[in-house]
């Protein structure tokens, strides 16, 4: 069975290339609504107005976005916590409090985006 940690940094790793090909996706595209001419000329038209608008806006992007982001988040503060907090007590609360946040924001964006 793998240990708390090396279960976190699984976590971590393994959501760090879709984070950050949502990341870049997310990035552009708020760009491309904003200031649509310029990015279109600077990706050789990948990112348009439309484009950037369908791919900013669309909700499974936006939540899996979302949900990832949250993952690796608490996967990572995780990991922190268990190398840089000694006193399993304090751990175990300030573990707790973050997990207990990751989770209301994750309720958050689910409610926003499936109502």
């Amino acid at each position: 069975m793998l240990s708390k940690e090396k279960t976190m940094l699984l976590v971590v790793e393994g959501t760090a290339p879709p984070l950050l090909l949502l990341t870049i996706l997310m990035i552009l595209s708020g760009y491309g609504i904003a200031g649509s001419r310029t990015l279109s000329a600077l990706t050789g038209g990948l990112f348009g107005y439309r484009t950037s608008l369908f791919i900013h806006t669309d909700s499974l992007i936006r939540y899996s976005f979302s949900i990832l982001a949250l993952i690796h988040s608490y996967s990572g503060f995780s990991l922190m916590i268990l190398r840089r907090v000694r006193h399993s007590m304090l751990r175990n609360i300030i573990e707790y409090i973050v997990f207990i946040l990751i989770v209301y924001i994750g309720i958050i964006v689910s409610i926003i985006e499936f109502t």
